[in-house]
């Protein structure tokens, strides 16, 4: 999901809420840096001062962050969902990132 345009919203969850996330940039660089790792993305390995000049070249460039009661949250899914999970998070206009099978 690139813009929050693009969230379809299901029934409210209590203590659910997608905020900006810009005010936070400690916050933004850290989960870039944990979830991007593994797949190389440039953004994992940036430092602070490379964070503010990429945000100085992109002013129009927003964070947005997904939090349960405060804290960061992650969406994933696995086999041991209930089936309708994934079609469920596409629905509300994530998208497929990554895709493992496993033993």
């Amino acid at each position: 999901m690139t813009d929050r345009a693009q969230l379809n919203p299901s029934d409210v969850v209590s203590g659910l809420e997608l905020a900006t996330a810009d005010d936070r940039l400690p916050l933004v660089s850290e989960i870039m840096a944990r979830i991007g790792a593994p797949y190389s993305w440039r953004s994992a390995s940036r430092s602070a001062a490379d964070w503010a000049a990429w945000f100085a070249e992109h002013p129009g460039r927003t964070s947005w962050l997904l939090t349960m009661g405060g804290d960061p949250a992650g969406v994933a899914t696995s086999t041991a969902d209930n089936p309708h999970a994934l079609p469920n998070y596409h629905r509300r206009g994530f998208r497929t990132v990554k895709t493992e099978e496993r033993d």
